[in-house]
């Protein structure tokens, strides 16, 4: 079955931030492969490019050098597979104001969100909906975000890429990922430049940063920064599987220029978690014992307070008192959210999951 684009819904797409040239060489990459119905979407994003460069050459010339001069604070990464928990631990580690973070702003426009200004944020705020379309979950412009939405604006290294053109997600997925043809220098200068010019807004806060794709990226992330501290979540396999599907359904209509149907996300899915997490298991050697913790999205759901303590005591991170007492008003807020229900698993799917992910899910403690 087909997932239904939206072929002229312009005004939404995350690329809208992009620079010309990335722009250009994304197109180049994918070989120009869309359907002809992608056009005027295409025309649309390249024509907001280019009235992107002279921000983006300007705020270059007057802050790069500045940027780069930024110390960073060991950088705080949350790892685990799309639909896991991620966004709900992000959204709860952000409350403590030691913190700075990707807000959605950041995420899309990257290259000059220094000088934007409130007229850029005024107008982003209103492409946005009022929630995610994947999980109904409440989203502003200053929401926390995944800073792999910055990096597909700002380089041709972005699992986002298997978004837009999910015919290449293999692709994607092998050179941005796992890095297999190389690329890894290229995209730790441009993530280590942008995480310089979140630092630097927030005046040298800590950066808590979440991105799924990350978690196949532990050993490049430690040539980065050798203090970095990471917390993984997982969820029952079943449940992400369903989780993900839904994912792809709903973001893929509106960022995707090219067609491809629910079978294809499927085979897709189920060799991509296999992978990332074989390279995870293969890269958390590198690490110290107080660099990472485990925690269950189960767990967070139902005792965030004692899951957050936790993560607090393992990683050796001060404050956790002033951040209880924001994290109430909050955890009272998660417990009237209503979770998506999907429908219960084949036998035939559930055969599939257990043949790809049975291997890699009990190496990281979760049982099928």
């Amino acid at each position: 079955m087909k997932i239904k684009i939206k072929y002229f819904n312009f005004f939404k797409h995350p690329l809208l931030g992009i620079s010309f040239f990335n722009w250009f060489k994304v197109l180049y990459n994918v070989r120009f492969k869309f359907n002809i119905l992608f056009i005027p979407k295409i025309i649309f994003i390249t024509i907001i490019s280019l009235l992107n460069v002279p921000f983006h050459f300007f705020e270059f010339l007057f802050y790069s050098k500045k940027i780069k001069r930024q110390v960073v604070k060991s950088p705080i990464f949350i790892l685990g597979h799309f639909r896991s928990g991620t966004t709900l631990l992000h959204y709860l580690l952000t409350k403590d104001k030691q913190f700075t973070y990707c807000s959605v702003y950041d995420a899309l426009l990257p290259n000059i969100s220094l000088i934007g200004g409130r007229l850029l944020k005024y107008l982003i705020a209103l492409s946005l909906p009022s929630k995610r379309p994947q999980d109904n979950v409440e989203i502003s412009i200053n929401s926390p975000k995944e800073e792999e939405f910055a990096m597909a604006n700002m380089s041709q290294y972005s699992y986002m890429f298997s978004f837009y053109f999910p015919k290449n997600a293999y692709n994607v997925l092998s050179n941005c990922v796992l890095f297999d043809g190389g690329g890894a220098s290229y995209w730790k200068d441009k993530l280590d430049f942008f995480i310089k010019k979140l630092t630097m807004k927030s005046n040298g806060k800590r950066i808590v940063l979440k991105s799924p794709a990350n978690t196949a990226r532990v050993k490049e992330i430690l040539d980065l920064y050798p203090d970095a501290k990471f917390i993984h979540i997982t969820r029952h396999p079943y449940d992400v599987y369903s989780s993900t599907i839904r994912l792809y359904e709903k973001i893929i209509p509106i960022t995707s220029f090219q067609n491809v149907d629910v079978n294809y996300i499927s085979n897709y899915i189920l060799k991509s978690y296999r992978l990332i997490y074989e390279k995870y298991i293969n890269d958390i050697k590198f690490l110290k014992s107080n660099q990472l913790v485990q925690i269950s999205f189960d767990d967070l759901e139902q005792e965030p307070l004692l899951v957050i303590k936790k993560i607090y005591k393992e990683l050796d991170i001060k404050g956790i008192d002033s951040l209880e007492l924001n994290l109430k008003k909050e955890i009272k807020e998660i417990s009237k959210y209503k979770k998506n229900k999907y429908k219960p698993l084949g036998s035939l799917i559930k055969k599939k999951i257990q043949k790809e992910w049975g291997g890699v899910a009990e190496k990281i403690g979760l049982e099928l």
